[in-house]
């Protein structure tokens, strides 16, 4: 299973990056569309004049309809540019011609797409088929095994934290990066959500693959109340199934899977995904 810098390394070296001068040119005299992959509030803080506005997380089922002619080209944008690399890239697979796998192979990528959207984001769709059927079965089967994992991470300051061992508990899992452009202010909805709920037996950990050298620096202005695990080799990662960040899973008392999902959540979206547990306010 790559880890999620193999996926965007692979990613880069698909897709052209271009500075911002050259991007320029392409929206004056190339006929170019700019796409902005940013999340809703960020675009309101402002974006480029003119740019077509479509979230990550909503790529694949909109962008047929905001930009219709396959050849136009596309100039994709985020904060930090881990997003839009990975938004060109699907793109590139997604806008040209994407074959339909046969019934014995596994769902071409657009499938698992619209799968992930449907099963963690709550998008609602009336396309039906085998492909997506097969797709929904093996993120159900993924689902599965992550309700088998079982790791030990150490904190910032040490502390072994086994997961096998919160059971009775309901425990949200959180991926996150300090190079992830939506994961602090993620992180801080997040703390937030465990100051108020901790008493109630809620148990967060914010995994991140970042070395201690580098969280060290981030949180030099203040720490959080939540314990911060560090899975630097990747593994648990790997173990999660984790190909974007961020990523949070919510177990109930019982450690089974209760919600999933694969985009960045505010603290009412925390709430929402707690409720499923059996955790209420």
């Amino acid at each position: 299973m790559p880890t999620f810098r193999d996926l965007l390394n692979s990613a880069r070296a698909r897709v052209s990056e271009v500075a911002p001068d050259e991007a320029a040119d392409m929206l004056k005299s190339d006929g170019a569309v700019a796409l902005d992959v940013r999340e809703a509030d960020e675009f309101e803080q402002g974006a480029l004049k003119g740019a077509v506005h479509i979230p990550r997380g909503f790529l694949e089922i909109q962008v047929a309809g905001r930009i219709p002619e396959p050849k136009t080209p596309v100039v994709v944008y985020c904060a930090g540019g881990t997003r839009s690399v990975l938004a060109a890239d699907t793109l590139a697979q997604a806008l040209i011609e994407v074959p339909l796998s046969g019934p014995d192979e596994a769902p071409a990528m657009p499938y698992f797409d619209l799968a992930r959207l449907v099963r963690y984001e709550g998008v609602r769709t009336d396309f039906t088929g085998p492909q997506l059927a097969k797709a929904n079965a093996i993120l159900a089967a993924s689902d599965a095994e992550v309700e088998k994992a079982d790791f030990t991470l150490n904190d910032m300051k040490g502390k072994k934290y086994t997961f096998s061992a919160l059971r009775g508990k309901v425990v949200l899992v959180n991926f996150w990066a300090t190079w992830c452009p939506p994961c602090p202010k993620e992180l801080s909805d997040l703390d937030a959500v465990y100051v108020r709920l901790q008493s109630q037996g809620l148990i967060v950990l914010a995994i991140t693959p970042d070395a201690p050298s580098d969280l060290n620096r981030f949180f030099s202005g203040g720490g959080v109340h939540l314990p911060v695990l560090l899975d630097t080799d990747g593994k648990v990662l790997e173990e999660f199934h984790v190909d974007g960040l961020p990523m949070t899973f919510v177990f109930n008392r019982k450690g089974r899977l209760a919600a999933k999902s694969i985009n960045v959540r505010n603290q009412h979206q925390f709430l929402l995904m707690l409720a499923k547990a059996g955790l209420h306010p």
